[in-house]
């Protein structure tokens, strides 16, 4: 899942228009729009930080993929602030099934009090199997997913989320490439602020 860059090359040799959703590891001169992944991650932490969470748990997306790693690292950043040592992280694959699967697992242990998730999925199926268990959220855990998607008003109790605002993405890629394919930018970075909501 990590990406490859080999393809870069040629396109800025050609100097053909281009932009990149995220990728900010091609290097100080390449063209993006960065979603905001680790400033998600980390938003998620001082929420929880802030709310007294002691007992926390991280149920990410593939450990390979580069949205899991930046959500990743900006959690783990967030949460060094308050206690490095609470932190327990699983990995799913962005699925439902692969939430409850997770979430069945970490029932095996403590019962964590704050739950993030790496998308809205993941922490839909997380929260069906904290249900069947008799723990009910928000009341005994918190739980929070990312990417604000129309599964969390399809779930009881609706889920909190990270909104990484991807209509004001889209529209930033399209007026980049547009912007350079019609002469009036060279370049282009612009990196996203998600919010919890």
């Amino acid at each position: 899942f990590k990406r490859r860059d080999d393809f870069i090359q040629p396109i800025l040799r050609e100097n053909f228009p281009y932009v990149l959703l995220q990728p900010k590891q091609f290097g100080p001169n390449a063209n993006f729009v960065d979603m905001g992944n680790y400033s998600g991650g980390q938003a998620v932490a001082e929420l929880f930080v802030n709310g007294g969470g002691k007992r926390i748990v991280f149920i990410n997306g593939p450990e390979q993929h580069l949205d899991s790693i930046e959500r990743e690292r900006g959690f783990r950043d967030g949460m060094a602030v308050a206690n490095p040592d609470s932190l327990k992280v699983w990995y799913g694959d962005y699925t439902i099934q692969s939430g409850y699967a997770a979430m069945s697992e970490i029932l095996k242990h403590k019962c964590p009090d704050s739950v993030f998730c790496g998308n809205d999925y993941m922490a839909a199926g997380a929260i069906r199997r904290l249900y069947e268990a008799g723990i009910r959220v928000p009341e005994d855990v918190a739980v929070v997913g990312f990417d604000d998607s129309d599964i969390c008003l399809g779930i009881y109790p609706p889920l909190t989320s990270v909104n990484n605002r991807f209509l004001d993405l889209g529209r930033a890629l399209a007026e980049c490439l547009l912007d350079q394919i019609e002469g009036h930018m060279v370049s282009c970075q612009k990196v996203f602020t998600p919010t919890v909501v």
